[in-house]
């Protein structure tokens, strides 16, 4: 009982801490996930007789990243309506594909070198940055198609490291697609045939645990199910916008997910870390910028813009968050490095659009 108080108690806290970051961003104009990055990296570091005075159980860690895992999958997914797909939608849609292709590929290969992991784990770590998080114009559309590919590929990469055979991989894939479509089509029939003809949030939580429970237990991706099951009830059911990370609840998963992102993630507080990891985001952004050169037919100014404000958001300290609960070699240097990289878009994406605000006001 003292345990569950205990944890209850640090909860409500770090809530509360993150609350008020969230505020105080707001005001202040500046990313809110930087804020939480900090007291996450703060809380880390903060220690009595030795011991870290905040602790987490793994198990409660473990249920908590499946939680938002199956949240960020779904929401991610049910957001991508193709009948809604406009002309400012395929420019977006050009330019998250062109930037996904270049990530696999040639940033896969920089990571490689630089950090002298292996490939897979390179790979993971490409899946992983590839998506966005803008609240306005072509970046919020380019953040619709990138974060559910930014979800599911460090999923898909995950399991090319844990199975290796084909066999087993594609089997992965299947079941876990499979796995989804099936709880959609059963949850659309009970829709269909009950009085209330809209789906209710905790309905929609308990069908992607259940999913992604079913997944998990047939030997599939339970992220892929969850996924599956959100782009086939966001495009087959017609009548509302299913979505559920616009409340209270996914406030509540934001600031968690930044918190304990900071709060676990083992950075190593070295020169050559920061060296390393800060070559690797530049060849982020230098890839970037390629891949809206190819992909967008706009001024230089606009490239430019799309560049630089590509800030990660909530789904990727999701996934990292989940990811530390595997027990792979070199994973804790991937981790890491990602998360710095994390860090150094969030403050670039501060910067640029502070000096956008800065132009526009003295026009």
């Amino acid at each position: 009982m003292q345990d569950a108080l205990a944890i209850t108690t640090t909860i409500a806290f770090l809530l509360l801490l993150g609350l008020l970051a969230s505020w105080t961003a707001r005001k202040l104009r500046i990313p809110d996930g930087l804020l939480l990055l900090i007291i996450g990296i703060v809380a880390a570091r903060i220690s009595y007789k030795q011991i870290p005075l905040i602790q987490f159980p793994e198990v409660f860690l473990h249920s908590l990243a499946i939680l938002g895992l199956t949240m960020v999958a779904f929401d991610s997914a049910a957001r991508l309506r193709f009948r809604e797909l406009d002309t400012s939608h395929r420019n977006a849609a050009r330019l998250a594909f062109a930037n996904a292709l270049f990530m696999l590929v040639f940033f896969t290969a920089a990571a490689k070198y630089l950090l002298g992991e292996s490939w897979l784990n390179s790979l993971l770590m490409a899946a992983l940055l590839i998506g966005t998080s803008a609240e306005h114009g072509l970046p919020r559309l380019e953040s619709m198609i990138s974060t559910p590919l930014a979800v599911v590929l460090p999923f898909i990469a995950l399991s090319l490291i844990q199975l290796g055979a084909t066999l087993p991989f594609a089997l992965n894939i299947v079941i876990g697609i499979g796995t989804g479509i099936f709880a959609g089509v059963i949850l659309f029939k009970l829709i269909q045939h009950s009085h209330e003809k809209t789906y209710s949030p905790l309905v929609l939580i308990l069908a992607g645990l259940l999913s992604y429970v079913l997944a998990e237990r047939l030997g599939g991706s339970g992220v892929l199910a969850a996924g599956a099951l959100g782009l086939f009830l966001g495009n087959v059911y017609a009548k509302q916008k299913i979505t559920l990370l616009d409340g209270r609840l996914g406030n509540a998963l934001t600031i968690l997910a930044f918190i304990l992102a900071g709060l676990l993630v083992d950075i190593p507080y070295s020169i050559a870390f920061f060296i390393t990891s800060g070559i690797l985001f530049a060849a982020y952004i230098a890839l970037r910028f390629i891949a809206a050169l190819i992909s967008m037919k706009q001024g230089i100014h606009e490239m430019v813009y799309m560049t630089l404000n590509a800030p990660k958001g909530s789904a990727t300290a999701v996934v990292l968050f989940a990811l530390l609960a595997y027990p792979i070699e070199g994973l804790n240097t991937i981790l890491s490095t990602a998360f710095a990289i994390m860090a150094y878009s969030l403050i670039l994406s501060f910067i640029t659009n502070l000096a956008v605000r800065h132009e526009n006001s003295t026009r």
